[in-house]
């Protein structure tokens, strides 16, 4: 069967019409996933929760860290910055919705809940007794 006289030029610009479309939706998915979270659903003065774990926990297989162990890090953070901790009841939310985000898993034992794969990171001071110790 022969081509209609111009085919091969509609199926190229139908070709680059779908790659410009597809090159626009990537861009507009990157961007996205770029800008930062327009919504701070913290009481004024809070410190960020997302930021402070994000500081305070490093990945480690096989651990897990407690929500209240969360809570003490981010609490001791908040009174560093010299910002108001959210109460360990309003806390739980956010840190959940921070985990879903990070893609940290989470555990529920009873009533206590976990993030898994996770641990607090040490302290300057932790690090550096450790190091000694380890310099022995």
């Amino acid at each position: 069967m022969a081509e209609p006289p111009g085919a091969d030029v509609t199926s190229q610009r139908a070709n680059r019409h779908r790659r410009a479309a597809r090159a626009e939706c990537i861009r507009a998915i990157v961007q996205a996933a770029a800008a930062p979270e327009t919504r701070d659903l913290r009481p004024e003065g809070a410190g960020s929760i997302p930021k402070i774990l994000h500081e305070l926990l490093e990945p480690a297989a096989g651990r897990r860290v407690e929500i209240k162990d969360c809570h003490d890090g981010y609490a001791a953070r908040c009174r560093v910055e010299q910002k108001r901790a959210l109460p360990p009841v309003q806390f739980v939310d956010p840190v959940k919705e921070f985990c879903r985000r990070a893609g940290i898993r989470t555990k529920t034992e009873g009533d206590r809940f976990y993030l898994v794969g996770v641990q607090l990171v040490a302290s300057l001071s932790e690090r550096q007794t450790n190091q000694e110790g380890l310099d022995r």
